[in-house]
Formats: C-alpha cells, sequence, structure tokens
C-alpha cells in the first residue's frame, strides 16, 4: 500500500480555503474567489485555459490527481506542490491505471485507491483513498490536509462533455447517479466524523440542493 506518501500533508492546509475542479463544463464559467489557498484539480484541467500552461498567463494549480490511463495532463504540467496517480485499485495493479513506474515518469507519486467499497478515510497515509472517481481521491485527500471550505467547481454529475471533448464521464449504466452518492458519502462522513469542513457548490447542476452554493 502506497499512501505513505501522504504523512507528510496531515494537516499542512488547516484552517486555509480550497477549490476542487472537476472536469464538468461549468468549470469554464469559473472566475477566481477571494481567499482561496489552495487550487486541486484532476484529469484534463490543465486544459481549462485558467491553468492552460501553452499559455502566456495561467494560474498553477497546488495539487494534481489522475487516475485512468489515458485520461492525464503530461509531464511537463507543472503545480506547485505535488501530483498523484493511481496506480494500485484494490492492492493490485490494474490494466486501466498507469503503472507505478509510468506514474513517476509523469512526475507524479503512485497512490493506492479503493473501487470495490469505496469509502473516505479519516488517514489516508494508511489506507486507499475513495476510489469511485478521481475527484473522490482528491476530496479525501483534502479531508487529510485539513482544510475548513472546499469550493467545488465542474463536479456537475450532468450527461455533457467537459473540457475540449476528450472527456465524455459516464458511470456505466449511463447515469450519474454512482458519483451522486460519492457526494453524499462526502456530506455524511463531515456529519459523521465532526469535521471542521464545509462543502460549497459553485453553479451546481445535477448536485443542486446538496451543499451550500454559489
Amino acid at each position: 500500500m502506497k499512501n505513505f506518501i501522504f504523512k507528510r500533508f496531515k494537516n499542512k492546509h488547516k484552517g486555509e480555503t480550497a477549490v476542487l475542479f472537476g472536469s464538468g463544463p461549468t468549470a469554464n464559467e469559473y472566475k477566481p474567489i477571494e481567499g482561496v489557498d489552495i487550487n486541486v484539480g484532476c484529469n484534463f484541467i490543465g486544459d481549462l485555459p485558467l491553468f492552460n500552461q501553452r499559455q502566456p498567463s495561467y494560474e498553477m494549480l497546488d495539487y494534481y490527481f489522475f487516475g485512468d490511463r489515458g485520461r492525464s495532463m503530461n509531464k511537463f504540467f507543472k503545480v506547485k506542490e505535488e501530483k498523484f496517480g493511481a496506480s494500485e485499485v484494490n492492492g493490485q495493479p490494474h490494466p486501466l491505471h498507469y503503472s507505478d513506474e509510468e506514474v513517476i515518469s509523469l512526475g507524479a507519486s503512485p497512490m493506492s485507491v479503493n473501487n470495490d467499497n469505496p469509502a473516505f478515510s479519516l488517514d489516508i497515509s494508511e489506507n486507499p483513498t475513495h476510489g469511485q472517481s478521481v475527484i473522490f481521491h482528491a476530496l479525501n485527500f483534502l479531508f487529510w490536509v485539513g482544510v475548513c471550505k472546499i469550493y467545488i467547481v465542474g463536479c456537475d454529475c450532468s450527461q455533457r462533455q467537459c473540457f475540449d471533448g476528450r472527456e465524455i464521464i459516464n458511470s456505466g449504466n449511463g447515469t450519474y447517479d454512482a458519483y451522486k452518492a460519492g457526494w453524499i458519502s462526502a456530506k455524511n462522513f463531515i456529519e459523521k466524523n465532526n469535521l471542521n469542513t464545509k462543502i460549497i457548490s459553485v453553479n451546481p447542476i445535477g448536485l443542486k440542493g446538496m451543499f451550500e452554493e454559489i
């Protein structure tokens, strides 16, 4: 289990505010929010104009997460802190994910995730992260580093293409119910463990009514 890498991040951002970017089309409408300390993104986030490093002016993410093979930025994509790639799924390598060596070649740290029984963990340095979707790896990480407020952007849970058309997210049965269930689990996890963490949904689509909204 590879997640010892997370030990040094425990409460690193305690009391801070984060923005977590998913791949939904509303991410293109995002305008930077005042008072944000860290930005975290997934998969093809570098194609979003705000973070496109091919442009003369761009914002740099603090952390970046990727999972499935072929759905990540290349090794030249820079971040301020760390990149993480899921290479161990349910305790073993997975053909649809990069190997440890490939994750490292992309400038990232390998990590372990749980897809069979996805659940958020209070200690991701000793347990796999929630593996239902890459966005939940990142969310579990934000719980671990101790942020008090998380704005979620582009977490649309709707049947639409994402960013430049390279991503079409589908839970396998033609609906987004599985991903919505992950966000319900996140809400329950916060309440059950009395975490000092608030999730705020920015321009929600499929998650309307679940969290505080702007």
